[in-house]
């Protein structure tokens, strides 16, 4: 399944370096789940997607926090 924002809460507090969301691959619903809730932020207009230009994807927070996107996990950046 690719990885895409806007497939379609509150999010949990996570340190930095952390993975936010464990190994999807057998539960695409909890992915999902987590990539919605990261939309509902982006409509609320308190983050915003951002793709860097090695092709990564990742959502900026208002509040300065920053998570990576990978294909089974998201990790927090700061």
């Amino acid at each position: 399944m690719p990885l895409h924002p806007r497939e379609s809460g509150t999010l949990p507090s996570f340190e930095a370096g952390t993975l936010a969301v464990g190994t999807t691959t057998g539960d695409p619903a909890a992915r999902l789940r987590v990539i919605s809730a990261f939309q509902a932020l982006v409509d609320a207009r308190q983050a915003r997607w951002h793709t860097d230009d090695s092709g990564r994807t990742e959502l900026h927070l208002d509040s300065g926090e920053v998570f990576l996107l990978r294909p089974h996990s998201v990790t927090r950046l700061r």
